[in-house]
């Protein structure tokens, strides 16, 4: 079985993400998002909390064929990647695991923790955002498995923040209906 796993912030989850598993779906067996309690290579913290983020992503996939996982919510070890291939090792024992991960994210993959276990070990599928500027890896590593596939998405969870803390009018909402229902109703990222 084919098990792909989605991980990050989302703070908020935004179309861009809908798209990417939309496109997940239909290539492996099963689809994971694991939400992050506090990521531990960025230096900012998020602004919506944990719970409010893991609410966000049910709203945003409920009739999806998605699974939300809490097990890096629940875990009391540091949110590292390698922590949860662990885990997702142990249970889905002789499957193939597919990790979905941006570009920017994989010209930092060198300062993940375990890095060299992940890039092994697992496949991954990177999406190539048209805005990512290029940055030149500081080492060249061989990867188990990648594909490479380009993502034309204009909106980043960083962005949507701003323009909502902003009250920027968006030119298309990037923001699935209930999402941006729920970000209002309990007034996050808005000043």
């Amino acid at each position: 079985m084919k098990v792909g796993f989605f991980g990050g912030s989302f703070d908020p989850p935004h179309l861009g993400h809908k798209k990417i598993v939309d496109y997940c779906i239909k290539k492996i067996d099963k689809l994971l998002i694991i939400p992050n309690r506090d990521s531990v290579d960025k230096h900012k913290k998020n602004i919506a909390t944990i719970n409010q983020r893991f609410e966000m992503l049910n709203l945003m996939f409920k009739n999806k064929s998605v699974e939300i996982s809490d097990f890096e919510i629940k875990s009391n070890k540091p949110n590292y990647t390698y922590n949860s291939i662990k885990f997702l090792e142990d249970l889905y024992k002789g499957d193939d695991l597919f990790m979905i991960i941006g570009k920017d994210q994989l010209e930092n993959l060198y300062n993940w923790h375990q890095y060299e276990y992940i890039i092994k070990n697992i496949n991954i599928i990177c999406f190539n955002r048209n805005d990512i500027i290029k940055r030149k890896a500081k080492e060249n590593y061989t990867i188990k498995s990648i594909k490479h596939l380009k993502f034309s998405y204009n909106y980043s969870s960083t962005k949507i923040r701003e323009m909502l803390k902003n009250n920027i009018q968006f030119d298309v909402c990037p923001l699935d209906e209930k999402v941006l229902e729920y970000i209002i109703k309990n007034n996050i990222y808005i000043s």
